[in-house]
């Protein structure tokens, strides 16, 4: 196995455990209301488990696309009007909306010095 395949298999378990935990981590939430609603209705039992769903939706993609960032190229995105590599500044939080409802996704930000213009770059 190369170095790359054991990157690439590590990676798989993590994320295998990253999901397996906001799987659990929802089932217990959906639990410990059902048992403090043992009279609840169907739809209010419907209601529950829907947003739960949306949850482990939004977290799940949060997740992915996390990870799809930790493993992004170093240079910097070539900026859109003078064509100059653009200059990493550090992680910021975007809220994206999406059918699965509003993410934060922290991703990296970029600044031109030549054209004073920054960008979160599309991932």
């Amino acid at each position: 196995m190369t170095r790359n395949d054991e990157l690439a298999e590590m990676r798989r378990v993590e994320r295998q455990a990253a999901v397996e935990t906001i799987a659990v981590e929802i089932a217990a939430e959906v639990t410990a209301w059902s048992q403090a609603h043992p009279q609840a209705q169907w739809d209010e039992l419907e209601e529950t488990v829907l947003k739960a769903r949306q949850r482990f939706g939004e977290r799940l993609l949060q997740t992915l696309v996390t990870e799809r960032e930790e493993t992004r190229p170093v240079p910097g995105p070539r900026c859109p009007q003078c064509g100059k590599e653009m200059h990493y500044k550090g992680q910021k939080t975007r809220h994206v909306v999406s059918s699965l409802g509003e993410t934060p996704i922290a991703r990296g930000y970029y600044y031109c010095s030549v054209c004073k213009r920054s960008i979160f770059p599309p991932g």
